[in-house]
């Protein structure tokens, strides 16, 4: 195997990484202080494969996130090998996915954390509307959609045809002084199964709560964050 290298942070805040030697990856003790590797997602090409893996070989283009718990596999393992910002991280084999040749290694990256963060939101949803909004929203209309629910969603006006082309049934200017009381209009006339708040801020949530209030019935609601601030960045808390 070719020499391992690394994106390495080696201070609070420094920027850019450094990009040095690293070893290869192997078991190893997780680094409760500087340096240490970052990453979640990696994409590229297949260099060797475990004893018991059958869907990939060697020289196979994938998309992989190494994080075998969603977030952060390199600090919940303890292990560095499973971190993404290097030559060589290690995956575990289902969280790992082939490649077809029309898509690069910088389109592909991005979609696993974005993916398994709008499943962790939206289970157990059925075929009635639901609605999100922001990056990780984008994620989770598509997969909304392929699962037969209907999809409500707000965004600036300059991305409305973007958010339809993803298959959103409305979308609403979430600038619109009546932006609130349109959503609630729209959703009274539908059975609201749940809410994926993907921005998580303060006004995202003062909005759910008030359209809530407004249709005065209680739903399941997603967040990227929790509503806490205390717990906003502590991993585990993805609700």
């Amino acid at each position: 195997m070719a020499e391992n290298k690394a994106a390495w942070i080696d201070s609070p805040s420094a920027y850019p990484l450094s990009i040095r030697r690293a070893p290869q990856p192997a078991h190893g003790s997780y680094l409760s202080h500087y340096p240490l590797i970052l990453g979640e997602d990696a994409a590229g090409v297949v260099e060797d494969v475990g004893a018991g893996v059958t869907r990939f070989q060697k020289g196979d283009r994938v998309v992989a996130q190494t994080s075998q718990n969603r977030h952060c596999h390199g600090f919940m393992t303890k292990n560095p090998a499973n971190s993404a910002f290097q030559y060589y991280p290690v995956a575990i084999d289902y969280l790992v996915s082939p490649i077809p040749d029309s898509i690069t290694f910088e389109e592909a990256v991005v979609l696993p954390l974005a993916i398994s963060t709008a499943c962790a939101g939206g289970q157990n949803w059925e075929d009635d509307p639901d609605l999100g909004w922001s990056s990780v929203g984008a994620t989770a209309i598509q997969l909304s959609v392929a699962s037969g629910v209907n999809v409500i969603r707000t965004a600036s006006f300059a991305n409305h045809d973007l958010v339809k082309s993803l298959g959103a049934d409305s979308v609403y200017d979430y600038k619109s002084p009546t932006a609130i009381e349109d959503i609630a209009c729209a959703l009274k006339k539908t059975n609201l199964i749940g809410v994926y708040d993907a921005i998580s801020a303060d006004s995202s949530f003062e909005a759910v709560s008030t359209i809530l209030d407004i249709l005065n019935i209680k739903v399941s609601v997603a967040s990227v964050l929790p509503s806490n601030k205390e717990y906003r960045s502590v991993c585990s808390y993805l609700r």
